[in-house]
């Protein structure tokens, strides 16, 4: 946060340090709200279009071979519809150790959404099903009431004659994130007395990320666990890759690649 005071030609700028949150992982994943209802869990077909989501917006390629693959396959009349598999789409799957069958059918749905076709995945479109991933479920605004706007009181005036720039400064850094955390926390007792949960997405997004990096692009684990935000050990990325790749039905890149 920036707090700027004196005169408007000086800027000055404080890093307070008296947050309650850290913003270091904002970076890491797409932004998701903090709860969803307790009734709402993502199945393991809509983790896997987030995996997905993930790997695309890791290595654009991916979706850009397969678009390349989808014109190549129209233009010479080459059916793609299951159970047609044409070669290049077993080369596409090989070439980003996407083997299984799921990573086919999410390639097909590609196609179909470029042929303007019903989606045949599930009953959702991948757009719809991409804003209501980041919403987390989309039914918490409803579920838990909206509550009172977050107002800053009006900090007291700073009297020049009677207390220093670093006096007030402090002072009114100190009320805003007072007010703030109380705010906060009013709203976490709101969610939660609505049984509102931690959202599965949010705790498995860094891991579809570790998950991506390792089985697409090709990094190794040692890299993958170095200078990782949540300062783990290479046992607990290297955990999570595996226990990720198992809950998604994804055969795992074998480690003698790396």
């Amino acid at each position: 946060m920036e707090i700027i005071i004196g005169k408007p030609t000086q800027k000055v700028v404080e890093v307070s340090h008296m947050s309650r949150k850290s913003d270091q992982d904002e970076s890491i994943s797409p932004d998701v709200p903090d709860f969803e209802p307790a009734d709402r869990p993502f199945s393991t077909q809509e983790k896997r279009r987030r995996f997905m989501e993930v790997v695309v917006e890791l290595e654009p390629m991916v979706l850009e071979k397969l678009r390349a693959m989808y014109d190549q396959l129209t233009t010479a009349g080459i059916e793609w519809r299951y159970p047609a598999f044409p070669p290049a789409l077993e080369e596409w799957g090989d070439n980003w150790w996407l083997k299984d069958f799921w990573c086919f059918d999410w390639a097909r749905e590609s196609f179909r959404e470029w042929a303007k076709l019903p989606a045949q995945w599930d009953t959702e479109s991948m757009e719809s099903l991409r804003r209501r991933w980041h919403r987390a479920g989309g039914t918490i605004p409803g579920d838990v009431p909206e509550g009172a706007s977050f107002q800053l009181q009006p900090i007291r005036a700073w009297s020049v004659l009677r207390e220093s720039e670093r006096v007030f400064r402090k002072r009114a850094r100190r009320q805003f994130y007072d007010e703030l955390n109380s705010y906060i926390e009013i709203r976490r007792v709101a969610a939660k007395a609505a049984r509102a949960v931690p959202p599965a997405i949010k705790r498995q997004d860094v891991h579809f990320f570790w998950l991506a990096r390792y089985q697409v692009k090709g990094e190794t684990v040692a890299s993958v666990a170095e200078n990782n935000a949540a300062g783990l050990t290479f046992a607990a990325i290297f955990n999570a890759i595996n226990r990720t790749a198992a809950e998604l039905g994804l055969t795992i890149r074998p480690r003698s690649l790396d």
